[in-house]
C-alpha cells in the first residue's frame, strides 16, 4: 500500500551575529509589545508613587504586581525578538505566545476592575488613572492575543 508524504522545509536566513531585527519593532506585534511595556512602566510608577502617599489596598498591590510581572515578561519577549530573528519565527508559531498574552489580558483586566471598584468614590487620582491604564494595557494584550492566534494559523 502506498502513502503520500509531503515534506515542507523552512529556510531562515540571518545576518551577522550582531544583527538587530528592526523589522520586529515596525510590525504590529512589535508596536503593541512596546506599548505594553510603556503602559506597564507608567502603571508601576503611579502605584509606587501611591505607596509613598499612603498604604495600598490589596487591589492596588495586585495591579502593581501583575503589571510589573507582565511588563518584565513582555520586555524579555522584545529583547529576544530584536536580537534573534529566529526567536520571532519560532516562538510566534507556538502556543506560548497565545497563552502568555491571554493570561496577561485576564489578570491585568481583573486587577484594573478591582481597583476601579475600590476607587469609584475617590475621584480621578493616581490609582484611578493606573486602573484606567490597566484596562488600556489589557486591550493591548487582547490585540497581541489576536495577532498570535492569526500567526499560529
Amino acid at each position: 500500500m502506498s502513502h503520500s508524504v509531503t515534506i515542507q522545509t523552512r529556510t531562515v536566513t540571518t545576518g551577522s551575529p550582531s544583527a538587530i531585527n528592526t523589522t520586529f519593532c515596525r510590525s504590529w506585534t512589535g508596536i503593541l509589545k512596546l506599548a505594553q511595556v510603556v503602559v506597564g512602566l507608567v502603571i508601576m510608577s503611579l502605584e509606587v508613587d501611591a505607596i509613598n502617599e499612603s498604604f495600598l489596598s490589596s487591589g492596588d498591590t495586585f495591579l502593581m504586581l501583575v503589571a510589573t510581572a507582565f511588563m518584565i515578561g513582555t520586555a524579555i519577549f522584545i529583547i529576544s525578538y530584536v536580537f534573534s530573528p529566529v526567536s520571532e519565527a519560532i516562538i510566534g508559531k507556538t502556543n506560548y505566545e497565545i497563552i502568555y498574552n491571554s493570561f496577561a489580558l485576564f489578570f491585568i483586566l481583573i486587577a484594573s476592575i478591582v481597583v476601579l471598584a475600590q476607587e469609584t468614590n475617590q475621584g480621578l487620582g493616581r490609582r484611578m488613572v493606573a486602573a484606567i491604564l490597566g484596562i488600556i494595557d489589557a486591550i493591548l494584550y487582547a490585540g497581541n492575543t489576536a495577532l498570535a492566534v492569526r500567526n499560529k494559523l
